[in-house]
């Protein structure tokens, strides 16, 4: 099966920081071109928290006695305050946030062979999320006894309590942008990450010891006792300071990346935070309280409501009447108080709930998912010395108040006298435009990116991922010389990053292309193709991650994938990622993942490590090819053939073609085939991989 077929005019490009790259389309872009410059702002979208001249908005949730929602109040059951001053109420809804489908109104798919995972559901994009959340966990501060249970918890949570509609993402402090810290809707990926979350020992304290009674275990001489304790009180003290900064710094850009990648989501989105010493809002040192306000003012303007949880659960801080000094024990009570400073805080601040002293972890955060079921927006039209000179940068306080009794009211507290059109940051360079696409949890989309990814063991130590890249001609910029030749550049950045979020490859280039009559209303047609090969050298979870700018408009797209590399060493059947392909269509390659019906659509996977009863034997193997939508089956179609591959006999292949019927509507489907083997264990017998695409009406 041949995957695409290469344009009509191909040029070598050399340099590459990337070992393979091979463009494919009917057009091909070379270096070099650069630009600079402001990019166009994205207008906000409907029902955010605005902050600007003419409006202030903001969010609020109303309870009754039982913690049950509110939802049929009116404007004038409510006051607003800003800096103590009552304000006007001038616009006012209530945003009913549909539930998501609840596991039980999907279809069950059909029993899989052992080993074999259910068929995952199609990935959603952030605007067709009913609920969006952020689970923060704080591994940087989590104890060994948090940690496991904190990981048991969130299995819970995750299987019982995360819908099919719902955007989830699982971010650990200690992490950047790694292969498992993205939002996803598929409970595979969200346990893998579970998984990856592990205590790791960080020295809070000083190392010197001392002994049981209290004394220094050995003297220095010209030294006292009383001086040496001192020393090491002070060296104490400085650890502790210096873990103290590192401990919220840490969590501050953990927090700050994924509130940034909250921010042009639609909606009210949630971040649920565990973590044992959040101690931002308890620190007395002014660039700290500074940073944890700034945190506080990017939360209410990206419309996202803080929720944090300390899992040390239930504390037991009283002593006996007959001792006339606490236990051992019992000393760090004023720190234990002091490290939950921060955490009431950003819950306060942004509308959220501080849950202490309770062994459940599960309850709050259903509470908190239940809480994003709907909110009240309150508007105002702020006085007009909010935003002068004065008072830019200062931060004014807000206050939202319920008048009917017995009801309770949570909502945001304030923000900086910034409109949001200037708080929003501005990245100016190609660079800094490129890689805040990339390092968006969702990315960007105004030049439309499609991706698609395939591992393939190649028989050494390395793996290769094949990588292939769609872009979409209609947002590039194209300049006719006098000589009716027309000319446009892309800006590519790709990186792959592996599982604590380290870059394992890059790339970043600039390509130019020059087209005929011709060759213009072919691309302008059918778009433009990339094919990558990256090396990958050990066994693990990677994302995918590239972005695609327009010199001349400075538009920027991107587009993420999520591939596991599996260890082919431990001769387990295996099957490499599916590529997809219509007919006729070969141009487009397989990023473009979008289809009609009637169309033929070839499929290719290549399969690892099958057994042999005897040397020369054929590998005794059976397919299975499924269609799926909304965990629903189908449609069940006779498998492809399998084939060796002639260069290289311990690598079989699978090719096939399906055609998609008047019957299949158009919508989101999952194409999952499933591979078993006659010849191995029952237990290590079958494998599975499955890729998702469109059918367009």
């Amino acid at each position: 099966m041949n995957p695409s077929r290469p344009g009509p005019r191909y040029q070598k490009l050399a340099g590459t920081l990337l070992p393979c790259l091979v463009v494919m389309g009917v057009a091909v872009f070379a270096p070099p071109m650069h630009g600079s410059g402001q990019a166009a702002e994205e207008p906000s979208p409907q029902g955010v928290i605005r902050i600007t001249v003419n409006l202030v908005q903001v969010d609020a949730v109303v309870t009754d006695s039982k913690g049950h929602q509110v939802t049929n109040l009116r404007p004038e059951d409510f006051e607003i305050l800003e800096d103590g001053r009552p304000q006007t109420i001038t616009n006012f809804s209530y945003i009913a946030v549909a539930a998501p489908a609840g596991r039980g109104a999907l279809a069950q798919p059909p029993a899989v062979p052992a080993g074999v995972p259910r068929v995952p559901p199609v990935r959603l994009r952030a605007e067709q999320a009913r609920r969006t959340i952020a689970i923060l966990v704080d591994d940087l501060g989590l104890s060994f006894e948090s940690t496991a249970y904190v990981r048991d918890a969130l299995k819970k949570f995750v299987n019982h309590d995360v819908q099919p509609g719902d955007l989830v993402a699982i971010v650990r402090t200690s992490s950047g942008i790694g292969a498992l810290q993205q939002f996803t809707n598929d409970t595979r990926l969200l346990m893998a990450a579970i998984d990856r979350i592990r205590w790791a020992f960080v020295r809070r304290y000083s190392s010197f010891p001392l002994t049981n009674d209290g004394a220094l275990g050995r003297d220095r001489p010209g030294i006292s006792s009383q001086g040496q304790r001192d020393d090491i009180e002070a060296a104490q003290q400085r650890e502790d300071e210096h873990f103290e900064r590192v401990h919220a710094f840490g969590t501050s850009a953990a927090l700050r990346y994924v509130l940034r990648g909250l921010r042009d989501v639609p909606g009210r989105k949630a971040v649920i935070l565990l973590s044992e010493g959040q101690v931002l809002g308890g620190s007395t040192d002014p660039s700290i309280q500074q940073m944890q306000r700034k945190l506080v003012d990017l939360a209410n303007r990206s419309s996202v409501v803080i929720y944090t949880i300390d899992p040390r659960g239930l504390r037991v801080l009283l002593y006996g009447a007959d001792q006339a000094q606490p236990p051992p024990i019992l000393a760090g009570i004023a720190d234990y108080f002091d490290s939950q400073g921060g955490m009431a805080y950003l819950a306060k601040q942004t509308g959220g709930f501080f849950v202490y002293n309770n062994n459940d972890i599960v309850g709050p955060m259903r509470q908190a998912l239940n809480d994003q079921s709907g909110y009240y927006l309150i508007g105002y039209k702020p006085s007009s010395d909010t935003f002068t000179a004065k008072n830019a940068r200062g931060y004014h306080h807000l206050q939202v108040k319920v008048k009917v009794p017995g009801l309770h009211i949570r909502s945001r507290t304030g923000f900086y006298g910034i409109p949001d059109k200037e708080w929003r940051p501005v990245y100016r360079t190609r660079v800094e435009q490129l890689r805040a696409a990339i390092a968006s949890p969702f990315g960007a989309s105004a030049v439309h990116v499609y991706l698609a990814s395939q591992f393939v063991g190649t028989g050494s130590k390395n793996s290769i991922v094949r990588l292939w890249l769609h872009i979409d001609a209609a947002d590039l910029t194209f300049q006719e010389t006098p000589d009716g030749i027309k000319q446009s550049a892309i800006d590519v950045m790709a990186l792959t990053f592996d599982d604590h979020g380290a870059p394992v490859n890059g790339m970043d280039r600039t390509f130019t292309g020059s087209f005929g009559r011709y060759e213009f209303d072919a691309i302008r047609k059918l778009g433009v193709n990339f094919r990558m090969e990256i090396p990958i050298k050990d066994p693990g979870a990677y994302q995918l991650r590239v972005a695609a700018r327009d010199p001349a408009s400075q538009r920027v797209g991107s587009a993420s994938e999520f591939i596991e590399i599996p260890d082919l060493g431990r001769n387990r059947l295996t099957l490499s990622g599916i590529v997809l392909n219509a007919g006729g269509l070969g141009e487009k390659g397989p990023a473009m993942r979008r289809f009609r019906p009637g169309d033929r659509v070839g499929y290719q996977l290549e399969i690892y490590n099958a057994r042999r009863g005897a040397p020369g034997q054929a590998p005794d193997l059976e397919g299975r090819v499924q269609i799926f939508r909304d965990g629903r089956l189908v449609s069940t179609l006779n498998p492809g053939a399998i084939s060796e591959i002639p260069w290289n006999a311990k690598r079989l292949v699978m090719t096939g073609e399906l055609t998609l019927g008047p019957e299949m509507l158009p919508g989101d489907y999952v194409l999952q085939i499933t591979v078993t083997d006659k010849l191995a264990p029952q237990h290590r017998s079958a494998a599975s991989q499955w890729i998702d695409f469109e059918i367009l009406p």
